[in-house]
């Protein structure tokens, strides 16, 4: 089936985007609660997560002509839960080597490393971003009942999910249950975006004003929080979700209709191909590159800029070394282990 190549470079936008904010945490622009630029790309930078959901449920619906349930389950298994626990195991003694050697292999108390591993792979926990997988893989087991639900016009059933969107908040990233249950209505949204593309296409071009309004209203309703005010008793908690479903509406529509250069299209496009990938092992290299960093004299001064934007931008650069790291380690497996690639990295 043709792929859409709005959505590809959007999914390629939005691995970018999640690695730059997971760089973000370690440098200082988040510890600016009076920089209003810091707080606005802390804000917008934040749950794209959401993207990575909708994004998996458009494709669902796209392909749901040629869903079938085992072999879906069994290109899951291989190519997102295999890839997930071989990166686990590298995960596990680069990052937790002092509590690996700190406890037991086994003890009859649950006190042990048996029991510690497990519960960090049924949550994620071992990785700051790896959490995502063990909820999206049990949102994958419902699949026989979302491809019903594919069926059938999503119109009604969108709405609900939109507001259940709004009604909860996003969990902790040790809460897989609740992930799933915050995040499995975003998935059907993008399943509904899929399938009314043409009407929503549309719509955003008749309506882009009071969108691009609406998720201006969104943001200021969070930032009421983030500076300080309190002038409305509303948590940001519950905008997040809503403001990045606007937020993928709109850069769908733009993706659909502006002409990105060469250059920016191919990279996008490229970082789209192996996000599973870069989503996969970007963590280990944000560890890595703080280590190196950090025995560089002066390293301190650039992760404590009390300016937002010099921040912001420092944390950019960060995160293009990371990336490039990232795509030439990818390339690297790739010719070394070839079609096995993806069993092990997802790409």
């Amino acid at each position: 089936m043709k792929r859409i190549e709005s959505i590809h470079i959007l999914r390629g936008i939005t691995i970018a985007v999640i690695a730059f904010r997971h760089s973000l945490s370690y440098f200082d622009s988040q510890s600016l609660p009076i920089d209003f630029f810091a707080q606005l790309v802390d804000e917008i930078s934040f749950n794209w997560t959401a993207f990575f959901v909708l994004i998996s449920g458009y494709l669902f619906q796209h392909l749901s002509p040629r869903y079938k349930t085992q072999k879906y389950w069994l290109s899951r298994f291989k190519y997102v839960l295999m890839p997930y626990l071989v990166v686990s195991l590298v995960c596990f003694p680069l990052l937790h080597l002092q509590t690996i050697q700190a406890m037991p292999f086994f003890s009859t108390d649950g006190d042990n490393l048996i029991f510690w591993a497990v519960r960090m792979l049924f949550s994620g926990e071992h990785s700051e971003p790896l959490w995502y997988i063990p909820m999206i893989c049990l949102i994958f087991c419902l699949s026989p009942f979302l491809f019903l639900l594919s069926q059938k016009d999503l119109s009604i059933i969108a709405i609900i999910c939109l507001l259940l969107s709004v009604m909860t908040f996003k969990p902790g990233t040790q809460e897989t249950l609740k992930n799933v249950l915050h995040y499995l209505p975003v998935y059907v949204v993008g399943m509904f975006l899929c399938q009314k593309r043409k009407l929503l296409k549309g719509y955003s071009k008749n309506n882009l004003r009071v969108l691009i309004a609406f998720f201006l209203g969104t943001i200021a309703m969070s930032f009421h929080k983030k500076l300080g005010l309190d002038w409305l008793n509303i948590s940001d908690d519950y905008l997040m979700t809503l403001e990045k479903i606007i937020l993928f509406i709109l850069l769908l529509y733009w993706l659909e209709n502006a002409s990105l250069p060469n250059w920016c299209r191919r990279l996008f496009s490229y970082f789209a191909d192996i996000s599973f990938s870069i989503y996969f092992i970007h963590m280990l290299f944000i560890k890595f590159l703080l280590a190196v960093f950090a025995l560089l004299p002066g390293w301190h001064i650039v992760t404590n800029f009390e300016n937002g934007l010099l921040s912001t931008l420092m944390n950019a650069l960060f995160t293009s070394v990371v990336l490039l790291l990232c795509s030439g380690s990818v390339a690297l497996i790739k010719r070394m282990a070839s079609e096995k690639s993806r069993l092990l990295i997802g790409s």
